[in-house]
């Protein structure tokens, strides 16, 4: 489960998400700036299989070091290519999501992970009506007009009105964010002009300067 907080590790992950039979469950901010390649990264295999024979750039010397990785390469690319040949043959990549609220809404939902991987071979993003950005935003409307209109569960649902919905509860949460960010750094400008005047009066007291008093 990535959350984007180790970041080279994390890029390891992503990179082989286009493998066969891989299922990658991450955050829209893991592994970013990471190409992910039907077949898997040939490059981030090769690394891998030497870290798991104990060998290390930083350890090796050099010429050994591009002699193994060289050779781990070639072998990787050959098992890429004959995977990169199976997952396309079922259909390639396929990337399902949440409407997140980290996402800015005048963007595309999908725009990380179909930049990363390319032209995936579907992408589908499946906002909850009972997760936290819906239900406070208006998700119990708009689950009991769906209820009234007779909508099952599990059924795809293609509608302007819950895509206008779903805009409308992401544009309030990304505003009630920004107010929550703005008073933080108000508060954080507070502390700190009041650990510089703390430090200015414990310089002076240690240098043996005194304050008249204001």
């Amino acid at each position: 489960m990535l959350n984007a907080k180790y970041h080279e590790m994390e890029a390891e992950f992503v990179a082989q998400a286009g493998r066969v039979g891989a299922v990658t469950i991450a955050t829209n901010m893991a592994g970013r700036g990471t190409d992910i390649l039907l077949g898997g990264n040939p490059e981030f295999l090769a690394r891998q299989e030497l870290n798991l024979r104990g060998l290390k750039p930083w350890e090796t010397p050099a010429a050994e070091w591009d002699a193994a990785f060289g050779e781990a390469l070639a072998r990787m690319r050959e098992q890429c290519r004959l995977e990169h040949d199976e997952v396309t043959g079922v259909g390639g990549l396929h990337i399902s999501g949440n409407r997140a609220a980290r996402v800015p809404a005048h963007r595309q939902p999908a725009a990380r992970p179909r930049g990363s991987s390319g032209r995936p071979r579907l992408v589908a993003i499946l906002p909850l009506l009972d997760d936290d950005l819906m239900r406070i935003f208006g998700g119990d409307r708009l689950k009991g007009a769906m209820q009234k209109l007779g909508m099952e569960e599990n059924v795809p649902i293609e509608s302007g009105m819950v895509s206008r919905a779903i805009e409308r509860a992401q544009k309030q949460v990304e505003q009630r964010n920004f107010e929550t960010r703005k008073h933080l750094l108000e508060y954080d400008d507070v502390n700190n002009k009041q650990r510089q005047e703390i430090y200015g009066l414990r310089r002076d007291l240690l240098e043996g300067r005194t304050r008249r008093s204001t």
